[in-house]
């Protein structure tokens, strides 16, 4: 996947954007209470689907039914490619 750490648009290797991944009450990492393949969050008691280790059209697939789903990962994942701008710039 590639994301935008300014923007906080996160997109597919080929390009297509998959969410915004922003939290409206500004949740950090350190408010994820982890468990196996998620978290939750300390302030809203949300569900937080960790991406890291999923593939990005698992991701899309599973975003685009559930596009208000919090997700968070890791920007030192080698999963995970930082771009500034558009991803195909």
């Amino acid at each position: 996947m590639k994301f935008n750490p300014v923007t906080g648009e996160l997109w597919t290797h080929s390009g297509k954007c998959i969410k915004t991944v922003h939290c409206p009450i500004g949740a950090k990492p350190h408010d994820l209470i982890k468990k196996e393949s998620s978290s939750a969050c300390r302030h809203c008691a949300g569900s937080v689907l960790r991406i890291d280790e999923i593939d990005d059209a698992t991701v899309a697939s599973f975003l685009a039914s559930n596009g208000e789903q919090c997700v968070s990962l890791s920007l030192d994942n080698p999963n995970i490619e930082i771009v500034i701008g558009a991803p195909n710039e």
